[in-house]
């Protein structure tokens, strides 16, 4: 069974989205809140030239395909609101949004 020759995989349609809302905590450090996340791979498929091995790894991969898309849907609004939050701090080196102090112009 050969099994060396030109290997492509094509997407069609493929898309990403998450709606989500940048919020501060206590100290001021940015978090996000991530309300729905969707992944769907669309139309995609594995080319080779060999049949038996383009069937096989096809299998496989839309496996994989499936359960990455359906932990998004049912787990991605968990899942990235806590992990987006060290990666958003390390990318804007510990920024913190500070109000800044302005006095009442009236007394009292």
């Amino acid at each position: 069974m050969p099994n060396e020759g030109p290997v492509s995989w094509e997407f069609k349609e493929f898309t990403a989205s998450a709606e989500l809302e940048l919020k501060t905590t206590e100290k001021g450090y940015i978090r996000p809140i991530v309300h729905n996340a969707n992944l769907d791979f669309g139309y995609s498929y594995l080319y080779h030239e060999d049949e038996f091995l383009a069937f096989l790894g096809y299998t496989f991969i839309e496996f994989g395909i499936v359960c990455m898309e359906n932990s998004v849907f049912y787990w991605g609004d968990f899942m990235w609101s806590r992990m987006l939050g060290p990666m958003i701090s390390w990318g804007t080196n510990d920024f913190y949004y500070t109000t800044p102090y302005l006095p009442s112009p009236f007394p009292g």
